[in-house]
């Protein structure tokens, strides 16, 4: 009944008086075609008041906005004046008029494409090439002559461009090209295996059989500069049930990429009984360093050594191996200049350092974790999280406060707010130092103006608290 009573008494409220607004601030502001992709806002005004604004000056911009209208007669009216009038560029509007769900609109645009849409340039098409995507996964246009006139026209133009003009097409309009023609002609089958996307050249995996692969595509697919591609080749033999020459397993072991080397390590010891460990010790540098793969108690010795080296690869492979081994071993090596290190070595820093060093020893350290780069204050916060709840409390409010004097970016408050909620016990209290610091900036940013922490704020205070009724 108290459920029911507060329920009652807060529909039979009052509605709390809203203040007088200046109406000339809703008006929008004169649009230009960039903003229909770009600006939310002003492409979200109705056609009643971009009329006031565009007419009769620029109807056409006027008709791009009505042929998106919610009413399907200004749609419908929208829609023929563009088609009256066509200027380059209009083929976006009415193209997305297919898909529309009033049948006379969705007519009137079905049969512009099928008397003109073969009129239009294989560059202008690719200008829309989002829009058509688009188009070809919308359920109501499958099997329309519509879009068989599209997808026919596309494989035409695409069959008579040279290769030069071919790859400048978007590498996603270049893919949905090649599932139409189904790689079965040789002239699209050479395009996927030259094209300038991994991501497209493997689709000849995705549409033949390891079997009838040509041995030149084989070979072509063996020496890709792309680990991606050569990882997929890897796999699309194996599931063929197709040993892998021991010359090629030789080869991929001593690959760069980790994930190839170690599936090259796996096949080498199971069908050949060789060892690729034994296979690096014998290797120069770099080569020699891939025993990291296996991080071996017994060779920690010399990854300490290669952590000396200059070349960033062995670095990495040491430090990765280091830390799997035994990361208190870091503690030893100072590894503060591992902040201003490559991106891969400050991430294994950000992940070992708050379990090798006190939360003393993580704050002392805050200036050289928070210089590398714009997003280093949030990585710091992650580290001292780790490490200590209310230490992170602290800090995050430390940082909010040196920068309230700015726009307080809201990735940085909900990233903050997103760890703090995410805790759902707190075993232990601060001790009394940090409460009455971590209070005092609770204090200062409350006469913050920026509204989106104060509710933090009042959590914070809320969760301190001594004694909880």
């Amino acid at each position: 009944m108290g459920m029911i009573f507060n329920i009652r008494r807060f529909l039979s409220r009052s509605p709390s008086p809203v203040a007088e607004q200046d109406n000339s601030t809703l008006l929008p502001s004169v649009p230009d075609f960039a903003d229909l992709e770009h600006n939310f806002g002003k492409r979200c005004w109705s056609f009643a008041q971009y009329k006031e604004l565009l007419s009769p000056d620029n109807l056409r911009l006027l008709h791009w906005h009505g042929s998106i209208d919610y009413s399907g007669f200004q749609r419908e009216e929208s829609l023929q004046y563009l088609i009256d009038h066509f200027q380059p560029g209009d083929e976006n509007r009415i193209l997305l008029r297919l898909e529309d769900w009033v049948t006379p609109i969705a007519t009137l645009a079905e049969q512009w494409t099928l008397a003109h849409f073969e009129d239009l340039s294989l560059t202008r098409i690719d200008k829309q090439h989002r829009l058509l995507l688009y188009l070809a996964r919308k359920e109501r246009l499958a099997g329309s002559k519509a879009l068989l006139t599209i997808n026919a026209w596309l494989v035409n133009r695409a069959t008579v461009a040279d290769d030069q003009q071919f790859y400048q097409l978007n590498s996603n309009l270049r893919k949905y090209i090649y599932r139409l023609v189904s790689c079965r002609t040789p002239l699209f089958r050479k395009r996927i295996l030259h094209d300038p996307d991994p991501q497209n050249r493997i689709i000849l995996l995705q549409q033949f059989r390891y079997n009838q692969l040509t041995e030149e595509e084989i070979n072509l697919l063996k020496t890709d500069k792309s680990s991606f591609v050569i990882r997929n080749l890897l796999l699309h033999q194996l599931e063929a049930m197709q040993t892998i020459d021991r010359a090629d397993l030789l080869s991929h072991c001593l690959n760069r990429n980790r994930g190839i080397r170690q599936l090259a390590a796996f096949y080498l010891l199971r069908d050949y009984d060789i060892d690729a460990c034994e296979i690096y010790k014998k290797q120069p540098e770099p080569a020699c360093y891939y025993i990291a793969d296996y991080a071996r108690k017994e060779d920690t010795d010399f990854f300490l050594n290669g952590y000396q080296s200059s070349n960033r690869d062995i670095k990495i492979l040491c430090v990765k191996a280091i830390c799997t081994i035994d990361f208190s071993l870091l503690k030893g090596m100072d590894p503060q200049p591992w902040l201003s290190e490559n991106r891969k070595i400050r991430q294994q820093a950000r992940q070992y350092l708050p379990r090798i060093l006190s939360i003393e020893e993580l704050l002392d350290m805050k200036d050289a974790i928070c210089n590398t780069n714009r997003h280093s204050n949030l990585r710091y916060l992650k580290m001292v999280y780790r490490k200590s709840f209310w230490h992170f409390v602290n800090e995050a409010l430390t940082i909010l406060q040196q920068l309230s004097d700015t726009i307080i970016p809201d990735t940085t408050i909900r990233f903050i707010k997103n760890l703090y909620y995410a805790r759902p016990y707190i075993y232990q209290s601060p001790d009394t130092k940090l409460k009455t610091a971590i209070n005092n900036n609770v204090v200062q940013l409350k006469t913050s103006p920026n509204n989106s922490i104060q509710d933090f704020l009042q959590r914070i205070s809320f969760d301190l608290k001594e004694d909880k009724p």
